[in-house]
């Protein structure tokens, strides 16, 4: 009995075994029933030779587009030029960063790689495919393609699927890109000379040619001949516009942006303005902003205060307002915000430096340069900073406490400007001073009268009587003698009483003219007289100082130096420093019955 159940139980195990083995194989069939199980690999080398073709083909064109275009797939509408690029528009660097085309190159290639494989020939081969999706490296010395590029090859019995495929040109475009960058940033070096670009640039192993369309805008070419792709020598173009730039750069200068063990430079968008901040100095904003502006001149208008001095104190003279007009070659560089100050840490003023260069081959210098300057320090007024020049480099310099605007002038462009002051010199007390005047032409006749008479009393008187007696006595006058030695005597009488009168009258006089000076009967107005001026640029200065005719001395000065009157005289000066004119009448001419008043003019002639 026990054998018999052992049999029951294992027939029934198989048969269960046997209706699940049977199920299995019916879903089997079911859901695979148009499936084909294939039988090794398909020969798919044609295809993979055709797609890697592709690759190249596609490859090496889009980099022909992007050395045509300069960097770019398509070229933005205001930077295209001559079927390429600007990388330097109204002096501003524009030029794209080299992985910048990347994503759009990207986009085109995978477009024009689709467009390029063609499966039509291969007749018999069922291919499939997925969408081109491209990554493009620009390495040191070739451009990488790597495409996934989903692909399953049937052909009968057998298939082959590949997913990813990768190319390498043979193209340095990554270097091609740095030489061109190289010659963009030569452009900004004050001493590039757009005649002869390559003069600062190291070409290396490429060749670089350019075409002179005029002095604002050049097109070059950069030549790689020695790595060939497909034999071809690779070709990269680009432009540069060197006109006029009306562009703003706002720069960073965070105490984290400053926080840098060099002198931070702040440029202008033409870079010939350079700011130079030191290490350690506080900029109350945290964004500078400069620009450039091209008016033809600029105006100041000047008041001049003349001053007289007189005894007892200072006399106002007469206010002269005049325009001075600067005549600009060179753009005005704003800076901004506008007074914007430096500081140490303890809140000291930190002068930064400020150097302007100048194009020595589009607008030389001809003379002595220095900066106008026009901002809070100057009440918005123009005016001459002190400044240094160094004329090998070609630029000119100041140290600067703050903004807003500056512009380099070349002083043998400007016209020569004059700068006058007079010095007056008056009789205080003219009725006074007449008389006084009057007096002393009188009294040295009065002295001179009673000393005749004085002559006449002591001597002709005396020697007349004896005469006279002795006549009388010898030639038979003696009934006369006693009339003539009377008539005698009273001449002499009388001679005497007029030289007392008239010597007492000119005690009066002296008496009276030494009262009337002492009173200040010929006391005059005048003095020195002063105005200032401010020149430019370091220069010599000639001074011209002409007295009027009754000046009898008088003298000019220009800080401290003097000039004699009816002369000229040379000074040197130097650009932005305060310079004085002063004009000295000291005596003037006194007529007899008259006092005159007199003048003297010291004209100062600079740029």
């Amino acid at each position: 009995m026990k054998n018999k159940a052992q049999v029951t139980l294992f027939i029934i195990m198989g048969l269960i075994l046997l209706v699940v083995a049977g199920l299995v194989f019916y879903v089997a069939l079911v859901n695979n029933d148009d499936k084909v199980v294939f039988k090794g690999e398909v020969d798919a080398r044609g295809i993979e030779f055709m797609i890697d073709n592709c690759i190249s083909k596609v490859g090496r064109e889009g980099l022909d587009l992007l050395g045509k275009n300069g960097n770019y797939i398509d070229v933005p509408g205001v930077l295209e030029v001559n079927g390429t690029s600007y990388w330097i528009y109204q002096y501003a660097n524009v030029m794209p960063i080299l992985n910048s085309s990347i994503d759009e190159f990207q986009i085109w290639f995978n477009n024009n790689f689709e467009n390029c494989v063609d499966y039509s020939s291969f007749v018999g081969y069922n291919v499939e495919t997925g969408s081109a999706n491209s990554t493009i490296d620009y390495s040191a010395e070739e451009v990488i393609i790597k495409l996934n590029y989903p692909l399953k090859v049937t052909q009968q019995d057998k298939q082959k699927t590949i997913d990813s495929f990768e190319n390498v040109l043979n193209v340095r475009y990554r270097r091609v890109y740095e030489r061109a960058r190289e010659m963009v940033n030569a452009h900004f070096i004050p001493s590039f000379d757009y005649r002869q670009p390559f003069q600062l640039v190291d070409s290396r192993d490429f060749k670089i040619n350019y075409t002179l369309n005029d002095e604002n805008n050049l097109l070059f070419t950069v030549i790689d001949d020695v790595e060939l792709e497909q034999n071809n020598k690779y070709i990269f173009n680009f432009a540069t516009n060197l006109n006029r730039s009306y562009l703003k750069r706002t720069v960073d200068v965070s105490p984290e942006a400053l926080d840098f063990f060099m002198t931070f430079v702040v440029y202008s968008p033409d870079r010939m303005a350079q700011l130079f901040l030191q290490r350690g100095v506080n900029v109350d904003s945290n964004f500078l902003e400069v620009w450039q502006e091209y008016d033809k001149n600029s105006t100041r208008e000047v008041i001049s205060h003349v001053e007289y001095t007189i005894k007892g104190g200072l006399k106002p003279g007469p206010k002269i307002k005049e325009n001075i007009t600067w005549y600009l070659n060179y753009p005005i560089y704003q800076f901004g915000p506008d007074g914007t100050k430096f500081t140490d840490s303890t809140g000291n003023v930190f002068p930064q430096r400020l150097a302007i260069y100048w194009d020595d081959d589009k607008i030389p210098n001809l003379g002595p340069m220095g900066i106008l300057y026009r901002g809070p320090l100057s009440d918005y007024e123009w005016r001459p900073l002190i400044t240094d020049v160094d004329y090998n480099n070609s630029f000119v310099f100041a140290d600067i406490t703050g903004f807003s605007e500056y512009s380099p002038i070349d002083c043998n462009r400007q016209p020569c400007k004059e700068v006058s002051v007079k010095s007056k010199s008056k009789p205080k007390k003219s009725l006074l001073c007449a008389i006084s005047a009057i007096m002393d032409t009188l009294l040295p006749i009065l002295i001179i009268i009673v000393i005749i008479l004085i002559i006449a009393t002591i001597g002709f008187g005396g020697a007349l009587y004896t005469v006279l007696v002795n006549m009388a006595d010898v030639a038979l006058l003696g009934t006369l003698s006693g009339t003539v030695v009377a008539a005698a005597g009273g001449f002499v009488g009388v001679a005497a009483t007029a030289a007392a009168y008239i010597g007492g009258i000119a005690i009066i006089m002296g008496v009276a003219s030494v009262g009337l000076t002492a009173f200040g009967a010929q006391d005059y107005d005048g003095g020195d007289t002063y105005v200032n001026f401010i020149p430019t640029c370091d220069q010599i200065v000639e001074v011209v100082c002409k007295g009027g005719s009754k000046l009898d001395s008088g003298y000019g000065e220009l800080n401290g130096e003097q000039i004699p009157s009816d002369s000229t005289k040379e000074f040197t000066v130097y650009a932005g420093e305060t310079q004085q004119l002063v004009a000295v009448a000291e005596e003037c001419e006194t007529g007899n019955f008259k006092c005159y008043s007199c003048d003297l003019t010291c004209t100062a002639y600079y740029k």
